[in-house]
């Protein structure tokens, strides 16, 4: 479904007419959607082209070219080194030396002259007691002071300063020069000798001038799009017509 601007101003004006207290929430939505596709519509113009031509001219050569200057952006790189604070863990290890008590306990062999009787189970002598040499052993402690020795290894943690590098990306804005040859409607020369880019005059400060050609449609004041290919006694006069922007916006029925 089609709507222009007269039509939704006279759909407005009719709904206006038979407002309802229950349905001005949902007209008011509808209605400023449609108004705003309608103005980014008639109201979206191209932006003009950044680039800036003129006409210049050589005058050795008699040559016009036609100058375009456009912006370039390239990228600089920018590496600078910059200190840092960072904290990594290390081992740290400790050795310690204490005296200690150490008790030990060594065997000590005594001989002892033990009595004994003699004879005791032997009829035919007189019994007597006697003595012989008995191996005795026993165990004695003995406490000394050692060195003892202790390793223990902890995980510290250490600050330090380190130089990272850093890379900055700006953008740098180049102009760039390209020339076109106009007067005989050659290719375009994308890249003119230095030598010859360096004489070149403004056409509107040169002494020779090309005449302006007016740029019009070719189609106004002759035949319209609707008349092409058609005999010269069939042409008729066709009326000048206002261009319109239309919006296509998706049907919706509107309940009361």
């Amino acid at each position: 479904m089609l709507f222009t601007k007269d039509t939704m101003q006279r759909f407005y004006s009719i709904e206006n007419s038979n407002q309802h207290p229950k349905m001005t929430a949902t007209r008011s939505w509808l209605l400023t959607g449609v108004s705003a596709i309608l103005a980014s519509t008639v109201f979206t113009m191209p932006q003009s082209a950044s680039a800036q031509q003129r006409l210049m001219q050589d005058p050795a050569t008699g040559n016009v070219y036609r100058e375009t200057t456009r912006t370039q952006y390239q990228p600089v790189v920018n590496e600078t080194m910059q200190s840092h604070q960072q904290t990594r863990w290390q081992p740290q290890t400790t050795t310690e030396t204490r005296p200690e008590l150490q008790r030990n306990w060594y065997p000590v062999t005594q001989y002892k002259w033990m009595p004994y009787v003699e004879g005791r189970w032997n009829p035919f002598v007189q019994p007597r007691i006697a003595y012989r040499h008995v191996a005795e052993t026993h165990w004695q402690s003995r406490d000394q002071v050692i060195d003892r020795t202790t390793t223990q290894t902890r995980w510290v943690p250490k600050t330090e300063t380190v130089q990272v590098p850093h890379r900055e990306v700006t953008y740098q804005a180049v102009p760039k020069t390209d020339y076109q040859l106009v007067q005989r409607g050659t290719p375009a020369a994308s890249n003119l000798p230095p030598s010859v880019a360096s004489r070149l005059r403004p056409i509107d400060q040169g002494s020779s001038r090309i005449a302006s050609v007016p740029v019009s449609n070719p189609l106004a004041g002759g035949r319209s799009e609707m008349q092409s290919g058609m005999p010269a006694e069939r042409l008729l006069p066709s009326p000048t017509l206002v261009p319109t922007t239309t919006i296509a916006a998706p049907s919706m029925p509107l309940r009361r």
